[in-house]
């Protein structure tokens, strides 16, 4: 019961020990739900399944004018410590949904987070997301996890590479045995007659390609972007997310190609959009690199709440408080993030009004092991200045400058060459075979 079950269509099914298939159930596209076969109800309590819950939530905040603003996002409970829920795999939607949601709501505070002037609260009114992680083994018993969000499933599952889709036709995933699909998603879209799109298909075909066999073979893009040429419409041919092709003129006929199927839009304002993007390879730039004015921890000072320009150290778990005790004396400073919930420095600018001197004072963060890193960085003696990195950080832009060194070619003058050559008598160290040069 080990593995992971293969879906083909609305049924899945695991391999048995006789080397067959068995169906463990089957979506029923009228109910929304799952059907169990037997096996399936035995297969599915032995799946290991867990469900980690996203909360809506409110942010309440107060600007520097002390003016307020309300946002709306969400929050993995991860980062109010729950740990994810376990439940059996044969449970209906509705009912998993409740039990995920339940012990969730029984451990939430009334203030889920709390920074600065931001208060986090529960959402009463907003959607919950139920994220899916499912751990299993292969037919070769390797271990599988997936994680799939919680979405109502109602037709074969939607590519994750295609641009927009939600806004794909229905019509673009019926499973019907013809080369049809084509003409029969245009009339879909654009609400014409489906034998009058075969006709114009064919005539578009002899003309293209001198052949009538698009019935049995199928139609190709090129055939498509010269029908909507021929009748006036607009073209937008996208492959791999990046748009191949586009052709003026309204409606607009925009579609994807991906793995000898096409899928057509259905919405016009999609369609638009992909027909005003570029089809020519934009050149990115790359960024200016500017040298750094931090000057290395080992000359920063120790923070004693003056307000003088400098930089200073403070511990990482110390820029929070020292944050609220500049707002306590109505001081604004500039926070610098390391992370979504961390930071890494705190900048205030002096002037000569309320401090009577001006300049930047600058708070840094210290990481926990900071002098064991800056004992490290000095004895590799690779150019580097440890500024308060941490870890992960410093060895990053330690291993970087280590392979930049190693790429260094050294070219030898002529007469290094020839005291080289004089050195092993003009033989090859190897092969011991004489060098002309």
């Amino acid at each position: 019961m080990n593995q992971v079950a293969t879906r083909i269509g609305n049924s899945e099914t695991i391999k048995l020990r006789d080397g067959t298939r068995g169906e463990v159930r089957r979506f029923d596209e009228v109910t929304g739900d799952y059907k169990f076969t037997r096996l399936g109800y035995s297969y599915f309590q032995t799946v290991r399944r867990n469900y980690m819950a996203t909360v809506p939530v409110l942010i309440t905040g107060t600007r520097k004018d002390r003016s307020t603003y309300t946002l709306k996002s969400t929050m993995p409970v991860s980062k109010l410590g729950l740990t994810y829920q376990t439940l059996p795999s044969n449970m209906k939607s509705p009912e998993r949904r409740a039990r995920v949601k339940a012990p969730v709501q029984k451990q939430l505070p009334e203030i889920l987070y709390e920074h600065s002037e931001e208060v986090w609260t529960l959402d009463p009114e907003g959607p919950w997301a139920i994220h899916e992680e499912t751990t299993g083994f292969d037919e070769e018993l390797n271990l599988v996890s997936t994680t799939v969000l919680d979405r109502r499933t109602g037709a074969l599952p939607t590519f994750s590479q295609f641009l927009f889709q939600d806004a794909l036709c229905p019509e673009a995933f019926e499973e019907v045995d013809d080369k049809l699909c084509c003409p029969r998603q245009i009339a879909a879209v654009l609400k014409l007659d489906f034998g009058t799109v075969c006709n114009d298909l064919a005539t578009v075909e002899r003309l293209l390609y001198q052949t009538e066999k698009w019935e049995e073979e199928g139609v190709t893009p090129r055939m498509v972007l010269e029908l909507c040429r021929m009748t006036g419409w607009g073209c937008a041919i996208v492959h791999h997310e990046q748009v191949l092709e586009t052709l003026p003129g309204r409606p607009v006929l925009a579609f994807t190609v991906h793995a000898g199927h096409s899928y057509f839009y259905s919405k016009q304002q999609v369609a638009k959009m992909l027909q005003r993007r570029r089809t020519t390879a934009v050149a990115r730039l790359q960024k200016d690199q500017r040298n750094t004015t931090t000057p290395p921890a080992s000359e920063w000072k120790a923070w004693g709440r003056e307000l003088v320009p400098g930089h200073y150290a403070v511990a990482e778990d110390g820029l929070p408080q020292e944050r609220a005790w500049f707002l306590e004396h109505g001081l604004h400073p500039k926070v610098l993030l390391k992370s979504e919930t961390s930071m890494r420095a705190l900048l205030y600018n002096c002037t000569k009004r309320v401090e009577g001197c001006t300049g930047v004072v600058y708070l840094h963060a210290l990481p926990e092991y900071s002098p064991e890193i800056e004992a490290w960085v000095g004895r590799l003696d690779c150019g580097l200045l440890y500024r308060g990195e941490g870890l992960p950080n410093m060895s990053l832009k330690v291993l970087h400058r280590l392979i930049k060194q190693g790429r260094e070619r050294e070219w030898l003058t002529g007469e290094q060459k020839a005291e080289l050559l004089e050195q092993f008598d003009h033989k090859c160290a190897l092969c011991r075979s004489r060098i002309h040069i």
